[in-house]
Parts: C-alpha cells; sequence; structure tokens
C-alpha cells in the first residue's frame, strides 16, 4: 500500500480552551497515529501528557488521542483514537523495515510551527534529502537534509519515507541556534518491528511479520524480474494500471498491493496469449512467473493470510490439536491459493500440474463424500484403515498400494506410524516434497452427506488429527467471494499453456 498524503496529522494539546500544536504523526493503521515518544510524554513526569488530539490537513475536527505504546529507549510513541481513520487491510501495509542503501531519496511531512496556538499553525512543510546507509541492526537512521525550513520543531515524530513506505519517526529536531541544517536522525522502524508491545499496539497478530517479510521478499522478487526486461515491464505496468509502469519497483508494489485477484489474473492470462501469439518466450516466462506469486499472495486474501500463515509455518507432527482454517471462497482452485501462499515452499498441488517454475504450491488431498464416508462409521474406527489407505494411494508407492490389500488389522498401528514417517519426510525434504498430500480439504456439503456438518466438522479436527497428524485439516465453506469461478478460469487456461 503507496504511503498517502493525508495520513499527515498535526498534534496538539488542549491548553485554555484552544489546541496548542506540539508535533507531528502520521496515521498507520484504523485507530493508530505513530509519532515521536518526547512528543507526547512529559520528560519531567515521565507520564503521557494529558488532553491529547489529533487533526489532519484537510479538517477542522480536532480528534481526543491517547497513548497506548511508547517506547523503551526508542524514541517512538502510538496513539490511540476513534473512530477509524483509513480503511487498511494490514497492520504493517505501510511499514518497511529493510536495509536503506546509501542516497535514497527521503521526505516527512509536518507542522514545524511548534508551540503556537492551532490557528496560526495549520501549514504543512516537507523536510527531504537523502539517507545515509542504515542497516536493521543500527539504533538510528541518519539523513542528510536539504533545504529545511526556517523552524522545524514541530517536525518532531513526523513519519520519514522512503519510497512510499514508512521507514523511521524523526527523533528531537535541535533548536535551529544548535543546529548545523545538515543532518537529521530517525528512530528506525526495523528497531520497532522487534518490539513485541509495539506489535501487539499495533493491532498485529500472531502471523504478521512472517506475511510481511514474505510479501516484502516478493516485492523485491517481482521488481527483480521485471529489471530484466524494461520492455515488458512497461507493457505489463500498463495493462495493470500501474502509476509509474516503467518503474519495477513500482509495478511490484501495485501488482502485490493494490490489484484485486481477478483483473492480475485476467490481465496476465491475456498479456501471456498475446505474447504466445507474437513469439515472445521471454515475456511469457516473465508473466507466466507473476501469474503464479501474485495470485497466491493477492490482496484479496493477504490479510487471511497474515492473520494464519505462522500457524500454518510450524510443523504439523509437533502439535497436540490439528492445524484448521476455514476458507470462505466457492472455488477449490482459489482455496489451493490461498493454501498455496501459506505454505509458501515450492511444492507442486498434484502430479503434472502446472510448469515447473514456479510451482503454484502446496499439495492436497481432495476426497469425495463418498471417499471419507468410512471416517464417520462404527465412531470412527475404521478411520486409520482408511487414512492410511487413502494416502498411500495418494503417495503413489506401489509397495503401499500392496500392503494395503493384505495386512491384517493388527498390522493397520505400525503401518500408519510408516506412513507418517513417510508424509513427515516427503514433507520435509525439498527433492521429494513434490509428492507429499499436506492438506486435507473438505467442503460443507461433503461434511453434510455425513449427517450433522458440524460434528462431522469437530471429528475431523480431533479423530483424524489424531490418526495422521502430518495433515492440515482445511474446511472449504461457501462464502461471498464472487470472483472465485473466474479465477478459477484464468488458472485453468494458464495451466493448460505449457510453460515456454
Amino acid at each position: 500500500m503507496a504511503w498517502q498524503p493525508e495520513r499527515v496529522v498535526v498534534i496538539g494539546r488542549l491548553e485554555g480552551g484552544t489546541y496548542k500544536l506540539i508535533g507531528s504523526g502520521a496515521i498507520v493503521a484504523p485507530h493508530r497515529v505513530l509519532t515521536a515518544a518526547h512528543v507526547v510524554i512529559d520528560g519531567t513526569r515521565k507520564a503521557p501528557k494529558p488532553d491529547l488530539a489529533v487533526r489532519r490537513e484537510s479538517t477542522a475536527d480536532w480528534i481526543p488521542a491517547t497513548v497506548c505504546w511508547r517506547g523503551d529507549g526508542l524514541d517512538a510513541a502510538l496513539l490511540e483514537v476513534a473512530p477509524p481513520l483509513v480503511a487498511q487491510a494490514h497492520p504493517l501495509a505501510c511499514f518497511d523495515g529493510q536495509r536503506i542503501p546509501n542516497y535514497q531519496p527521503w521526505f516527512a511531512r509536518g507542522y514545524p510551527m511548534v508551540g503556537a496556538p492551532e490557528d496560526r499553525s495549520t501549514r504543512l512543510e516537507s523536510l527531504t534529502g537523502t539517507t545515509h546507509p542504515y542497516w536493521p541492526t543500527e539504533p538510528h537512521i541518519t539523513l542528510n537534509v536539504e533545504a529545511p525550513p526556517a523552524n522545524c520543531g514541530g517536525l518532531s515524530g513526523a513519519a520519514v519515507v522512503v519510497g512510499d513506505r514508512i521507514v523511521g519517526v524523526v527523533q528531537l529536531v535541535p533548536r535551529p541556534e544548535s543546529w548545523d541544517r545538515k543532518l537529521l536522525q530517525a528512530t528506525p522502524v526495523a528497531s520497532l518491528l522487534n518490539v513485541p508491545a509495539f506489535l501487539e499496539a499495533l493491532g498485529v497478530r500472531a502471523g504478521h511479520d512472517l506475511h510481511q517479510q514474505r510479501v516484502v521478499a516478493l516485492r523485491a522478487q517481482i521488481a527483480s524480474l521485471l529489471r530484466s526486461d524494461g520492455g515488458i515491464c512497461e507493457r505489463i505496468g500498463e495493462r495493470l494500471g500501474a502509476p509509474q509502469p516503467r518503474d519495477p519497483a513500482a509495478v511490484a508494489e501495485h501488482l502485490v498491493d493494490a490489484v484485486q485477484a481477478k483483473r492480475a489474473a485476467n490481465a496476465l492470462n491475456q498479456l501471456d496469449e498475446e505474447m504466445e501469439e507474437q513469439g515472445l518466450p521471454k515475456g511469457r516466462e516473465i508473466v507466466q512467473r507473476l501469474f503464479w506469486w501474485a495470485l497466491r499472495h493477492a490482496v484479496d486474501w493477504s490479510p487471511l493470510q497474515a492473520a494464519h500463515c505462522a500457524t500454518f509455518a510450524a510443523p504439523a507432527t509437533a502439535r497436540s490439536v490439528p492445524v484448521s482454517l476455514e476458507l470462505p471462497f466457492l472455488s477449490m482452485t482459489v482455496a489451493e491459493l490461498v493454501l498455496a501462499g501459506l505454505d509458501d515452499r515450492p511444492i507442486r498441488f498434484g502430479p503434472g500440474a502446472g510448469p515447473e517454475d514456479p510451482p503454484p504450491g502446496a499439495t492436497m488431498l481432495r476426497p469425495s463424500a463418498a471417499t471419507i464416508a468410512p471416517l464417520f462409521q462404527r465412531r470412527g474406527q475404521r478411520r486409520v484403515e482408511e487414512v492410511v489407505r487413502h494416502l498411500a494411494n495418494e503417495i503413489g508407492e506401489l509397495n503401499f498400494r500392496n500392503w494395503t490389500g493384505a495386512l491384517s488389522d493388527t498390522d493397520f498401528t505400525a503401518l500408519q506410524e510408516h506412513v507418517e514417517r513417510r508424509l513427515h519426510v516427503l514433507t520435509h525434504e525439498g527433492r521429494k516434497a513434490a509428492r507429499s498430500p499436506r492438506y486435507l480439504v473438505v467442503t460443507e456439503k461433503d461434511l453434510r452427506a455425513q449427517g450433522d456438518a458440524s460434528q462431522a466438522w469437530g471429528f475431523l479436527q480431533t479423530s483424524l488429527h489424531a490418526a495422521v497428524p502430518s495433515l492440515r485439516v482445511v474446511l472449504l465453506r461457501t462464502g461471498d467471494f464472487t470472483d472465485a469461478e473466474s479465477i478459477a478460469a484464468q488458472v485453468t487456461s494458464m495451466l493448460r499453456q505449457s510453460a515456454p
């Protein structure tokens, strides 16, 4: 998500019936404003200042604010406000905690007239310059400043933006008489993201940090691919409506953060067909890779992946309870894409599905209602036999198929343990993992065929997990994602086309 200037706020304190400007801040989540700690914390009492409020440039209304987090040794704080000030799917969408190369352009926007009554301090000012090299382990970001305004005091707490993401918060701006007007320091976002209390106050649930790392890596991966052919980059950028179609980084960000899955699938599939007709194998290779990369982390299901990716990344066999997820999608194909983003390892869904590079995602078992029916007979006593037989057939080893027809009941426990070990090995050995089913996905219709759907789902999460804990159990329930079948059609079309 690109940085938006309307996220800048002035921070004021009510004194004598009017608000006096004390600093600047930035809206970073629907109910959260990021600023510098010294702006909102009383230096003498070491406690939050009373009667705080924030106001946007576009309105005269002050919104009460309270400190919900302050840094310990970090000049940063979060303010809580209500009602929500922005609509934002991901709490970390506007942050970037990565390394910053030398001489990167930066800017910060805020209100410089510190201490002035609010009716004389409404003029926004910008600080600009270039960065010194920064590594995420360093305590400060050092910034070269170009042509600063005469008074910069109120710019403390302003968000430092590189590209279009926040990388830091302006620390205490020196007084004019003691400042050389050449260098400033900022508290790095990378330091904030390492503080669990900051993430909790921001509203980040378990898994958001891992998900954000994947999204950042994906942007870099796509930008690198697009740099290999500037003409293809511009063509893709124009087709997707990117604001800067010639800039690989901008196109990558637009594709990952802004383009809906249906539009991405339609546009990229159409481009692939056009390039096939025009005899452009390199362009087709780029487009096909982008197709899988973008759909696996599409903005449509990014919040769901952010909430669950850490859970799904944990080894299933190490858990005492099943790893389960309900996906509100009508299409099994879309469910596969979501799971591919959750698993995020180079595994294919099934034998022979799709081009080798890049693979769509993790392997799934999709038994029919008739296949899973024996699991619910005689109170589930036959679950081990049927599950082992099904897994043996899916793995495809001839020995398993022969054994399951000849073994006595007393041998099934040993076979179950053997199959489970094989599943674990296949799951964690990259060269063999393409043959490892990792998910058991059922639909509401399958469960209703067994009688009480809720009881059947509960059984799958408990008894089935006890039998084969290597599996992630997933329920595909009916939802309102109306573009699912359209996306599924584009996926099918792409799979039918041979890789160049």
